[in-house]
């Protein structure tokens, strides 16, 4: 499963997996906040395990606090993409 990763550009620590690419799921869960997309991730990259990986089958998104995430998805992603390239030659 594809999920894509937000940030919410007010509080830089604060986070959604959502599996709506346009994150339009996130709105309403917190009025007033201005989601940015940050990366595309798999589920097996979601480090917050069972609890993050309910919220999205139950809801679809799964807001949560941390400095972690778009670090590591950013350089993981990049990471995979090298990969697939260089293997597809």
């Amino acid at each position: 499963m594809l999920v894509y990763v937000f940030r919410d550009q007010d509080r830089s620590t604060t986070y959604a997996y959502s599996t709506d690419v346009t994150g339009r799921n996130l709105s309403w869960q917190r009025p007033g906040t201005d989601w940015a997309f940050v990366a595309v991730a798999s589920h097996k990259d979601i480090l917050e395990g069972e609890e993050a990986m309910g919220g999205l089958r139950r809801h679809g998104f799964y807001i949560f606090n941390s400095d972690l995430p778009a670090r590591s998805l950013r350089s993981e992603n990049k990471s995979q993409a090298r990969h697939r390239r260089a293997g597809s030659s």
